[in-house]
């Protein structure tokens, strides 16, 4: 109901951020606004997630 969002990755904590799909296709969207290049963009444990949650990112091969 809120729209689509990211969850983006700065100083630390995750901020919720509103987005504009171009298309999703298998699960893979196109973002066509919301985004800078370079943010980082949480992938993982984004249920877990509110604006403002202290995180810590992980290598790629680590999960928490």
């Amino acid at each position: 109901p809120d729209g689509d969002f990211v969850f983006v990755i700065a100083n630390g904590k995750a901020e919720r951020r509103p987005v504009k799909t171009e298309r999703v296709l298998q699960g893979d969207a196109i973002i066509k606004e919301g985004l800078k290049p370079g943010e980082q963009v949480a992938v993982d444990g984004i249920l877990k997630l509110e604006d403002g949650t202290e995180v810590k990112v992980m290598d790629g091969q680590s999960k928490t």
